[in-house]
């Protein structure tokens, strides 16, 4: 489970909400972490061996492996035991947009929820940048708001990808209302299975298509 400023949602059983579902009020802060050495974590998962994992290729030790972002500012940790916590990030650090790739010139910008799922994108669709602000909770935060104002800036089609389910669904709803009145092109496309489970199950054309597809279509009753 992943608990926000403004709410909670449970990877386990799907259950989303505001912080008082789950006995906590807004009013709740964690406390705060000791920085961890970036740089020695970072070093560190450099020196790992490279394995493809879920059709996409990670450092890895035998316990993990690790989503590095490009520019070194953060990671992310994912067990390979199910009993073990699902993602553990650099502690003590605030974690920073996830740029997938990055095409200097591209017209089209996809935002997409989860890193890995964004990985999945820039692997199959090279043409685009990829840009994720997180799970569900980054998308109305301070974070995606930076990240919207890059978009407009730069591209005049801009791609909301979400997992189709609730949080996903109020995600596409939080980008859309922070690029409205951008004059850009703003599509939001909701997947089932996620870009990556596609990806591990039909390969990347079958993902280039999906995209494609919600790029000709728009939203899912067809209009922008």
């Amino acid at each position: 489970m992943v608990i926000y400023s403004n709410g909670f949602h449970c990877f386990g059983c799907g259950a989303s909400g505001p912080l008082s579902m789950i006995g906590l009020t807004e009013e709740v802060e964690a406390p705060p972490a000791e920085p961890e050495d970036l740089e020695a974590a970072m070093s560190y998962i450099d020196s790992l061996p490279i394995k493809k994992i879920r059709g996409l290729s990670f450092p890895s030790d035998e316990r993990s492996y690790f989503v590095r972002w490009p520019d070194g500012s953060f990671y992310k940790r994912r067990f390979f035991d199910p009993g073990s916590a699902k993602y553990i990030g650099a502690k003590g650090h605030k974690k920073p947009w996830f740029f997938a790739s990055y095409v200097e010139g591209a017209d089209t910008c996809v935002l997409v929820e989860g890193e890995i799922n964004a990985l999945s994108i820039a692997k199959a669709c090279p043409e685009f940048t990829v840009i994720s602000p997180g799970g569900c909770g980054d998308f109305s935060s301070k974070n995606a708001r930076k990240i919207s104002l890059h978009s407009t800036i730069l591209y005049s089609t801009i791609l909301i990808i979400a997992d189709r389910d609730a949080p996903g669904a109020e995600a596409c709803i939080e980008m859309m209302s922070l690029l409205q009145g951008s004059g850009k092109r703003v599509v939001a496309h909701l997947m089932s299975p996620d870009a990556n489970e596609v990806l591990i199950e039909q390969g990347e054309t079958a993902v280039q298509r999906e995209v494609k597809r919600a790029l000709g279509r728009g939203l899912e009753n067809g209009s922008d």
